[in-house]
């Protein structure tokens, strides 16, 4: 089961496989996504937050039975 997000307009859809959830006991949650493509200074595989996708230019999206 992925997680459902609303696909922002000016991000660009890139693969990706929900990994879970970090929580460190000094900050906030987030989500950590492990993308099924490159992007600049992360190779293919590379588990990254949210924050850093967007912060690339990107909106996670999981293929359908991943």
């Amino acid at each position: 089961m992925g997680v459902k997000r609303r696909r922002v307009p000016d991000m660009k859809p890139i693969k990706a496989k929900f990994c879970g959830y970090q929580e460190p006991p000094t900050y906030p949650t987030f989500e950590l996504w492990t993308i099924l493509e490159p992007i600049d200074g992360h190779p293919i595989f590379s588990t990254v937050s949210l924050d850093t996708l967007t912060n690339h230019g990107y909106t996670p999206q999981e293929e359908p039975g991943s």
